[in-house]
């Protein structure tokens, strides 16, 4: 009895599962495909945010999706949680320029680093084990500026990335042993 009532209901769930439901279809208003608004025009160029579908805005003259409106504000490591690890340094920006680094395990300074010449003020920075070197880098986003600049062991270095960062960010993401830097500029 038990393999009969298993049967009939596998039997039922095959023919109600596949049953294909009524296509009452979405544009089924009389209009020709590409006249709603689930039909976009394959055309995507724009000259303002009113060419652009719902939830897209017109960016360098092209409806994109809208992204984040606000600015990512990048909050420091301070307070009761501490994201830099168990063994982690701490920088401390003075004058939108200096850039002066410490253990995080017990505050002895490690060093100090004057950015005047960059170009603009420090925005945000990130430390991290970026070469598998002690002392572990400091990296640094200068406002206006698509060059990140990393004080380590190995000198100061700077890594052009194409965007100008707004906010930085070090971890190890692919359980490497060596930390990864991800920037972040204003539209993502």
């Amino acid at each position: 009895m038990k393999k009969l009532t298993t049967a009939l209901a596998v039997l039922a769930l095959a023919v109600v599962g596949c049953t294909a439901p009524a296509d009452d279809g979405i544009d089924d208003d009389g209009k020709t495909p590409g006249a709603t608004p689930l039909n976009h025009d394959q055309d995507v160029t724009c000259t303002t945010t009113d060419d652009c579908g719902d939830g897209e805005v017109c960016e360098d003259g092209v409806c994109q999706m809208a992204r984040c409106l606000d600015n990512y504000e990048s909050q420091p490591p301070m307070g009761i949680n501490r994201y830099f690890g168990t063994d982690g340094e701490l920088t401390v920006i003075s004058d939108n320029t200096w850039v002066d680094a410490f253990e995080g395990s017990n505050g002895q300074y490690i060093n100090s680093w004057d950015l005047s010449g960059a170009g603009g003020k420090v925005v945000d920075v990130a430390g991290g084990n970026l070469t598998g070197l002690r002392p572990h880098s400091v990296a640094v986003a200068v406002e206006f500026s698509d060059v990140v600049h990393i004080n380590g062991p190995g000198g100061i270095t700077q890594l052009n990335i194409g965007i100008w960062p707004q906010a930085l960010a070090a971890g190890d993401v692919d359980a490497d042993g060596i930390d990864e830097l991800v920037a972040f500029a204003t539209d993502g």
